[in-house]
């Protein structure tokens, strides 16, 4: 159930072609707008079987801040003989058309247009960071991993508890059994 935070939310959309598909869900309790392609980028008139081919969608879309928006294929794409050609992902603050890269992998008609293709899921951002280190070295236990981080000083250890759950205790060194819990090792 959305919060009423949520609710206020609004992804930005502009229709920049007359025969652009504004999108919608199937039902309210979705939480993908299917997209529908219109045309073929440069005037193809054919898809090329065992390359991508790229589609124009009409729109431009811009997600509501301290969100992003991701783009999957939809179910009926890959029975028409296509999948997405690579992750499209949409972050705060972008804006441009959306052409959708597709590989034809299966030599039979071109999909006819419009054709609904692809689905916008829109995800909560997450603002992380990277931190350079002099090298990561593995413990003698399979359970504990040592991140030695002398250049910025300090020891950070990942000890998981168990299959499930994990730790993560800055500095703080604990003994591990070197009996492994987890069935892989």
């Amino acid at each position: 159930m959305a919060t009423r935070a949520h609710a206020n939310k609004k992804i930005k959309v502009s229709q920049t072609h007359p025969s652009a598909v504004f999108p919608k869900k199937e039902r309210g309790t979705n939480v993908c707008f299917e997209i529908t392609l219109i045309g073929r980028t440069e005037n193809r008139a054919e898809d090329i079987f065992g390359d991508v081919n790229l589609f124009t969608t009409g729109i431009q879309i811009s997600p509501p801040e301290d969100y992003y928006i991701e783009i999957t294929a939809d179910k009926l794409l890959y029975r028409s003989g296509y999948m997405l050609a690579s992750p499209i992902i949409i972050n705060p603050g972008e804006k441009g058309e959306l052409i959708i890269p597709l590989y034809k992998f299966k030599e039979n008609d071109d999909i006819e247009l419009p054709f609904v293709a692809v689905q916008l899921v829109v995800k909560p951002a997450l603002y992380v960071f990277m931190s350079k280190i002099k090298g990561i070295r593995k413990n003698k236990s399979p359970q504990a991993y040592n991140v030695n981080d002398d250049e910025y000083g300090g020891n950070i250890i990942y000890t998981p508890i168990s299959d499930k759950k994990a730790v993560y205790r800055p500095g703080v060194r604990r003994p591990v059994s070197n009996t492994p819990t987890n069935h892989m090792f």
